[in-house]
Parts: C-alpha cells; structure tokens; sequence
C-alpha cells in the first residue's frame, strides 16, 4: 500500500495503522488520521539506492563507472542518510506538537514477540525469492547483517 493510499485507509477505518518512516507523519499527512506513533526501528530501514540499466552501465568505460560509484557512495554517506533523518525527525515533531501524538515505546519483550511474529513473513518472501530463482535465505541473511552493522554504526 502506497503511503497515499495508506492516508485513505488510515482515514476510512480499514486499517488501524501504518509501518512507514516517519516522514509520512508530515510529508503524507498520515499525522491527521493517526494518534499514535510506534518507534519500531527494528521492522525497517530506509534503504537508498539508484539503479541503472545494465546494458548502459556495462557500455561505460571502467573509469566512468568507478566515478559514478564514488559520487553515489558520498552523497549517500554525506547527505542523504542525514537528510532522510532530519526529515523523519520534523515528521515526529510535527505529529507531536500539531496533533498531540502519543509516543509508544515497546519494552523487550513486545519487540521480540513482534520479531517473532515476523518470522513466517521472512520465510514466505525466502520460498518466493527461491522460487523466482534468487537465493532467498543468503538475501535475507544478508539485510539482516547489515540492519545490525548499520543500526549499530548510525543508531
């Protein structure tokens, strides 16, 4: 669901609530229709990336490609991460201050009974990835890695 689309059912009573960044909070308006905020950082993680047509990026010349490389890694590193914080911030504090949000914080316990919770929706995208012809269980192991690396690093 997209988050406009999660504006409509937030505000229609079909569902009861969104995992999304917090940014939606502003940026989508999902703080009119919401009371509540969750921090659940361990469900997600904003993930940025670009991408490329492989036939195009096979046709550059190896230089062209390493400086496209680098430039993408800066501003990743140096502005967006960063970025995408702040604006997740301001999402937070807009739903706070406008609308009165009430911040939930889950204790131990409840994040591992949600995590635990998760574990059949892992296994449902692995067998679909397998499936397709994707090692699902290496790519999952994978994120999960660096979610821990990352979130360990930035918080």
């Amino acid at each position: 669901m997209t988050a406009g689309e999660a504006y409509e059912a937030l505000s229609r009573g079909i569902v009861q609530g969104n995992c999304a960044p917090l940014e939606v909070l502003k940026g989508f308006m999902q703080a009119e229709v919401t009371r509540y905020i969750t921090y659940t950082p361990f469900l997600s993680n904003a993930i940025f990336f670009t991408t490329m047509n492989l036939d195009t990026w096979n046709s550059f010349p190896k230089e062209i490609q390493d400086t496209i490389l680098e430039v993408n890694e800066k501003i990743f590193v140096e502005v967006a991460a960063g970025l995408w914080d702040e604006i997740c911030q301001e999402g937070f504090e807009y739903a706070v201050q406008e609308y009165g949000h009430e911040d939930i914080e889950l204790s131990d316990e409840e994040i591992d009974r949600w995590l635990e919770l998760l574990i059949p929706l892992h296994e449902e995208y692995i067998k679909d990835m397998e499936e397709k012809g994707f090692p699902g269980r290496e790519i999952v192991e994978t994120i999960k890695r660096l979610a821990d690396k990352y979130n360990e690093l930035y918080g």
